[in-house]
């Protein structure tokens, strides 16, 4: 069966390893984007300037055969306050955005470490590729870190948020991979609330990816087979997330050679 397409997803922290140290980036971010040869991930915690720009994203459409890069500012970096944080999808093939959406922020507050800690907006950017004799459309998700509150996902308050979610998703008109840090164990908390409950299949769910936890993940649409996956350790505290895609013989469509 030949591979039709490679996908990645993965949070890289805007760049700084566990514990704030500052690292250069680049050297581990481009080797790994190169030898993982994908021809699209799905990036969150992506640092951005004021003006919505970001030199990690011109970095990699520069020096990786990810030349395409599209990304979504969502809100102040926890990190820096100087600069801003959200999600981005890099690819080897042109795409357009068809989506930006900001999930309903619940406006969560604690007190940690003499700092008050609050939930900065999250969402998804949605993009589409017009392929001779089909369309795909890949997400790129940030979800947010309910447990870092004391609070569960599954909590009715959040609902809202879910649906956003699923909503999106059920405006995607064909063939779909939804990627990203979904920040819970339970990818059902939004599959669930889908029209085709049978739509999306997890590649991740169960495989720990940040810790002990299993929280991101490469989502698939039905009309694709998955041929294997990987996570790949690095200086996140994610894991660079994985996959081999096939189509359907019927939609006669490989983008890889």
């Amino acid at each position: 069966m030949t591979t039709a397409i490679r996908a990645g997803t993965w949070n890289i922290r805007e760049g700084l390893a566990p514990g704030g140290s500052n690292i250069e980036w680049c050297w581990e971010v481009i080797p790994m984007l190169i030898d993982a040869d994908v021809d699209i991930v799905a990036l969150q915690e992506v640092p951005f300037d004021d003006t919505g720009d970001s030199g990690v994203l011109q970095t990699i459409s520069t020096h990786t055969q990810l030349k395409y890069t599209s990304g979504f500012s969502l809100s102040q970096s926890s990190f820096h306050p100087e600069r801003c944080s959200g999600v981005a999808v890099a690819s080897r093939m042109p795409h357009s955005v068809v989506n930006r959406l900001r999930l309903p922020n619940p406006h969560l507050r604690i007190a940690r470490q003499q700092k008050l800690w609050k939930t900065w907006d999250k969402g998804l950017i949605t993009i589409n590729f017009d392929l001779t004799g089909m369309e795909l459309w890949v997400a790129s998700v940030h979800c947010y870190p309910f447990h870092e509150f004391g609070r569960r996902p599954e909590d009715p308050e959040f609902d809202s948020i879910w649906r956003t979610l699923a909503d999106a998703v059920n405006h995607i008109p064909g063939a779909a991979i939804v990627a990203g840090d979904f920040n819970t164990d339970s990818r059902t908390l939004f599959t669930r609330l889908l029209l085709d409950r049978s739509r999306l299949v997890s590649s991740f769910e169960g495989i720990a990816t940040h810790g002990e936890r299993s929280v991101d993940d490469i989502l698939y649409d039905s009309k694709l087979t998955r041929n294997n996956s990987r996570v790949t350790p690095n200086f996140s505290d994610h894991a660079f997330c994985q996959a081999d895609f096939s189509f359907r013989r019927d939609l006669r469509c490989i983008l890889r050679t």
